[in-house]
């Protein structure tokens, strides 16, 4: 048995109790990672990836896929329907997009990515899991107009950082974007079951652009959002703000996530 094997029999038996994670975070990744190591293959949960242990997302989901958002994909899987459409904007690697199609067998998950490398990331991981053929990649950037914006790359272990919001970064890649409606009527999306939006502090630009230029019958029916208190230009309140005013409320209060659902009073 090798030196990884060893580790994951103790970090993938960790419980599901506060602080746990804390053992593989601090102590046995650090260990592991001491050296450069490649990427490797494994399962997670019902699929496999390939994973960079060097990475944060990639090392969390290697180490420990039972702690990994575990709380939301639980509340996930009792609210989506089995016929929905999901969107996962901000989709990395494809974590959140391979669990998500597991809970629509007759629907479909769109894996929207911005930054080429990550998304050839995910193309990658969908191309191991050949069974799963309900997730469409999309190779672009959501801001609120057709432009191209440039991304700024943390390249310093975690490429799920990345952000447009970081223009003066030392490594930058140009990418095409457009608006949120756009890519969803070139699509032929006309209705959303669930919006995984975690695209580091572009939440409010993208979703006021949306709200304002759909109909309600194009609001997403559950709204998972990151709310970042760490990304000085974001205004969270302002964010809140957006949700409220178009019939949102919080269902679910995970901490970094908040789970929204739409209401019509």
């Amino acid at each position: 048995m090798n030196e990884l094997q060893l580790i994951l029999g103790i970090t993938r038996n960790l419980p599901r109790i506060k602080g746990s994670g804390a053992i593989a975070n601090k102590i046995l990744i650090p260990f592991y990672n001491r050296k450069k190591r490649k990427k490797t293959i494994h399962n997670v949960m019902e699929f496999k990836m390939k994973l960079d242990p060097h990475e944060c997302t990639d090392s969390a989901v290697l180490f420990y896929p039972q702690l990994s958002d575990y709380k939301e994909l639980e509340s996930l899987s009792r609210l989506i329907k089995p016929t929905d459409t999901l969107v996962d904007l901000g989709s990395n690697i494809g974590f959140y997009s391979l669990a998500l199609s597991k809970m629509v067998p007759d629907g479909e998950v769109y894996a929207i990515e911005a930054d080429p490398y990550n998304f050839s990331r995910l193309t990658e991981n969908l191309s191991l899991n050949p069974d799963i053929e309900n997730i469409k990649p999309l190779n672009i950037g959501i801001s609120d107009k057709r432009e191209v914006l440039t991304l700024g790359i943390n390249d310093e272990g975690n490429r799920g950082g990345n952000s447009f919001l970081k223009k003066n970064s030392p490594v930058t890649v140009d990418v095409q974007c457009d608006s949120l409606n756009q890519v969803l009527n070139d699509n032929g999306v006309s209705n959303i079951g669930f919006l995984k939006i975690d695209i580091e502090g572009f939440e409010y630009k993208v979703l006021h652009h949306y709200f304002k230029n759909s109909s309600s019958d194009l609001y997403p029916r559950l709204i998972l959002a990151e709310h970042n208190k760490s990304i000085k230009e974001v205004n969270l309140n302002e964010l809140i703000d957006l949700f409220k005013n178009n019939g949102y409320r919080i269902i679910k209060d995970f901490g970094l996530n908040k789970l929204w659902q739409y209401h019509e009073d």
